[in-house]
């Protein structure tokens, strides 16, 4: 998990946000606490929800062997969203793959 915590340090940079906390259960799920900064901040759309969702996914999957699915927490507690529009109240998995496959799929 240290390369994962340092990459999704730097990139949590840009939203002046900070990793309070970063671990894998049994079962494969890492749960990434982050500070509330993220959420007091957010200004952007659903896309730009998506994109923060998306790129920490990307970011652990690449970097923990047996991660299986992603939960975000803010500041140590369950969340519904970061800006109103993903639910992050449960674990993201498979499905983020399957949007960028879709999304991949489509472009010419």
């Amino acid at each position: 998990l240290v390369t994962a915590e340092n990459t999704i340090k730097k990139y949590l940079e840009t939203y002046n946000t900070e990793l309070l906390d970063l671990y894998m259960d049994k079962e494969g799920t890492v749960y990434a606490d982050l500070s509330n900064e993220l959420k007091k901040k957010f200004t952007g759309d659903a896309y730009d929800e998506y994109r923060i969702i998306a790129d920490l996914y990307k970011n652990i999957r690449i970097n923990v062997p047996g991660f299986n699915a992603l939960k975000i927490l803010i500041d140590g507690k369950e969340a519904g969203s970061i800006g109103g529009h993903i639910d992050i109240s449960r674990p993201i998995g498979k499905e983020i793959e399957d949007v960028e496959q879709r999304k991949t799929d489509r472009d010419f």
